[in-house]
């Protein structure tokens, strides 16, 4: 790969003379075309990923989301400041700004929340967030959030049977076949 520049120039009897300057520019194609194949392959781990991920800036505006994010919040708004107030505090947006412990270089901040489903239920999920800086100085949150209905779920049937086990009238065993 060359990049050329061409000049048109006048020597000392005035006759038109051409100078073209080449330049040889392979490893920066060959760096261009390997940076381009890495941003590919980072937006397939993105959208490949069953675990709901989304991307923001400090307006809110919801830069990117991928398809597990959008089944777990259902309706996705444009700006988290249009967002019900369950998945703000979920996403460690409030007062239409992200909070000020999300700072670049920071830990990552953890939050839980409810989120009312269409049918009335209120589905339980997690999120962890993180402020990175772009290149180009603004500042980008990126949340990764999980469903805990299935956490739920199992710590409810564990009090469940520890109840039942507590208030039986009569002795109740379990059995273990690996252990005997």
């Amino acid at each position: 790969w060359l990049r050329e520049a061409r000049r048109r120039l006048r020597d000392e009897h005035g006759a038109t003379v051409y100078l073209t300057t080449m330049q040889d520019c392979t490893a920066e194609h060959v760096a261009r075309e390997r940076a381009d194949r890495s941003a590919r392959e980072l937006d397939d781990w993105f959208n490949l990923s069953p675990v709901g991920m989304v991307l923001f800036d400090d307006s809110g505006l919801l830069v990117r989301t991928n398809r597990a994010f959008d089944a777990l919040v259902g309706a996705v708004p444009v700006l988290l400041s249009e967002a019900p107030k369950a998945l703000q505090q979920l996403l460690a947006f409030s007062e239409g700004r992200p909070l000020a412990q999300l700072q670049p270089g920071a830990s990552t901040l953890e939050s839980q929340a409810g989120l009312p489903q269409r049918d009335g239920s209120m589905r339980p999920l997690r999120a962890v967030v993180r402020c990175y800086e772009t290149p180009g100085g603004q500042r980008r949150y990126m949340a990764v959030v999980e469903d805990r209905s299935m956490e739920e779920e199992r710590d409810l049937a564990q009090v469940q049977i520890g109840a039942m086990m507590d208030t039986a009238g009569v002795g109740l065993a379990t059995f273990h076949e690996p252990t005997g």
